[in-house]
């Protein structure tokens, strides 16, 4: 069996934020994207530190 190469990792999925925002469902993206920084939030995913002195 051979798989074609524009058919590898194609999940149906937008590639990167530039590509959701010329989907026409951007806005079903927008809030999927939107529901999960609220989560990774409340799971304090991260935490915000200060930029150090000499970063640009």
């Amino acid at each position: 069996m051979k798989v074609e190469d524009d058919e590898v990792g194609d999940f149906g999925e937008p590639a990167n934020y530039k590509t959701v925002m010329l989907d026409p469902n951007m806005v079903i993206w927008q809030g999927a994207m939107d529901e999960e920084m609220k989560y990774m939030k409340v799971n304090k995913v991260w935490i915000v530190v200060d930029r150090p002195p000499n970063a640009k």
